[in-house]
């Protein structure tokens, strides 16, 4: 196995530990932001990616804690947040080198420090792929197929769906997911995002399933049920779906019995998050990210932030082989219910899910990475233009009248 079993030991110890689970509890019920959550999971990966042995754990996250909370209080700026967040990595690595950090470091330690932050992070670093359990067996037999074809479970009928709701003008029942039909295996580098893709596993039953068919990432439990596993809140969302975009009662039975078959399906808590090391997917190599004369504290920002744009959507972060078993192990994060709860769920106006600029604006933006277009999208793209093009001229010539 190319995967460090010591560092997913570590991941699986902490991640499910008193101190860790209270520390989401208390910051949700403080900020009750689902990408706050998934920025705290997101540092106690990168901290055990950098430091495979836990070394500083509880430290670190502590400091992390601080920092975010003084952030999102706004009691500093983005760059001192960022000079900070690079200083708190820095004085972790530097008390595991044994480098006395009390007094200004030497030229010769900042190496030190660097080094080993591009070697952990870089050279022996991970990229996340999260996915729903319904996946799981699969998945540890065959690996992450890059081929859609070859994928077991991929639901039969959700193009069908899609174009129920095309010829209607709806243009993301389900996001971005049947525009470009899920060839490749797609992989995250930022592990601030992972937990929010975990959460969101499959992606696009989560966006069919939520009060909001125009926003790729929600962040408040309440506009997606999903999250917490509730159906009947889930159920509820697709039924406003369907009466809002004006479906016909054979279209609206096809679509609810689409729903029940794949909640059955992906109704599973379980959060499974797949490290994949970088080497495999070809972006281990220190040279590549472009920071040989920045100093200590940029290169970290700059590594962190993909300063040398290596996984930009659609080009970067794509794997177009099959990754093996043995080339990737899986961590789980605890259930949601843990430390997440639900206020009242919303609900989606009619005038929301129809609203002529932003289903044309999600085609426009399809239509940038037409190379990625799964061909039956293309009629379906010409079909839903037709239908908001008709719609919005229609709105401009009530108003003329008016």
């Amino acid at each position: 196995m190319n995967v460090n079993q010591d560092m997913v030991s570590n991941i699986e110890e902490h991640i499910n530990s008193p101190f860790f689970i209270e520390m989401l509890k208390r910051n949700y019920d403080r900020y009750h932001n689902i990408h706050y959550i998934s920025i705290l999971i997101g540092e106690l990966y990168i901290h055990h990616i950098i430091h495979k042995d836990g070394f500083g754990y509880r430290t670190y996250m502590k400091k992390v804690e601080e920092l975010y909370t003084s952030y999102f209080d706004k009691q500093i700026s983005p760059e001192q947040f960022a000079i900070q967040r690079a200083i708190n990595i820095a004085v972790i690595i530097a008390k595991k080198l044994h480098i006395n950090v009390s007094n200004p470091i030497t030229k010769e330690d900042e190496k030190k420090i660097k080094d080993y932050f591009l070697q952990e992070y870089v050279a022996n670093g991970y990229v996340s792929h999260a996915f729903p359990e319904a996946y799981y067996e699969s998945i540890m037999a065959n690996g992450l197929i890059a081929s859609a074809e070859g994928r077991t479970g991929k639901p039969r009928d959700i193009m069908e769906i899609q174009g129920i709701f095309m010829r209607n003008g709806v243009t993301a029942p389900m996001g971005p997911y049947p525009y470009y039909g899920g060839h490749g295996i797609y992989y995250e580098h930022d592990f601030t995002c992972a937990f929010q893709h975990a959460i969101d596993a499959p992606e696009w039953f989560s966006w069919f399933t939520s009060a909001d068919h125009t926003a790729t990432y929600h962040k408040n439990v309440e506009k997606t049920p999903y999250i917490l596993r509730s159906k009947e809140n889930c159920q509820r969302n697709v039924e406003d779906l369907c009466l809002n975009a004006g479906l016909s009662v054979e279209d609206m039975v096809k679509v609810l019995t689409f729903f029940n078959q794949q909640y059955d399906k992906f109704s599973s808590s379980k959060l499974n998050i797949a490290l994949i090391p970088k080497r495999v997917v070809g972006k281990d190599d220190i040279s590549k990210v472009g920071v040989q004369n920045m100093d200590l504290l940029s290169t970290i920002n700059f590594v962190l932030g993909d300063g040398a744009k290596q996984y930009l959507d659609h080009e970067g972060n794509v794997y177009k082989e099959t990754i093996k078993p043995k080339d990737f192990c899986i961590t789980v994060v605890p259930a949601a219910s843990m430390y997440m709860q639900a206020g009242e769920y919303l609900r989606e106006t009619e005038g929301h899910l129809l609203f002529v600029d932003s289903n044309l604006a999600i085609i426009e933006m399809a239509e940038r990475y037409r190379e990625s277009l799964d061909p039956s999208m293309v009629h379906m793209i010409e079909e839903a233009r037709r239908v908001l093009l008709a719609r919005k001229e229609e709105a401009i010539q009530s108003n003329m009248d008016i």
